[in-house]
């Protein structure tokens, strides 16, 4: 969210409808697939548009035992929030 319009982290200015509503499918989405295509569109949104290109790149990974919902994980896995988590 580093990049939507409205984020206070957006330091560049950037403004991208296409990019702020792909982002937003990200945060509201339980899919696995479609965050991870998504998740490669805002990306490519942003190498595009030449906002910034990263120089290093990490990988993140998350167990969760079946039955278990209702986590959130932050589409850059800096955070998880457990708070609405239970098990089924």
């Amino acid at each position: 969210k580093k990049f939507t319009s409205d984020s206070d982290s957006n330091i560049f200015g950037f403004s991208d409808k296409t990019y702020d509503s792909t982002v937003s499918a990200i945060i509201n989405t339980d899919s696995g697939n479609a965050i991870v295509t998504d998740c490669a569109k805002a990306e490519k949104i942003i190498i595009d548009k030449a906002v910034f290109l990263p120089l290093f790149s990490g990988s993140s990974y998350a167990v969760v035992n079946k039955g278990v919902d209702g986590i959130y994980f932050s589409p850059a896995f800096e955070s998880a929030c457990l708070i609405s988590g239970g098990h089924s």
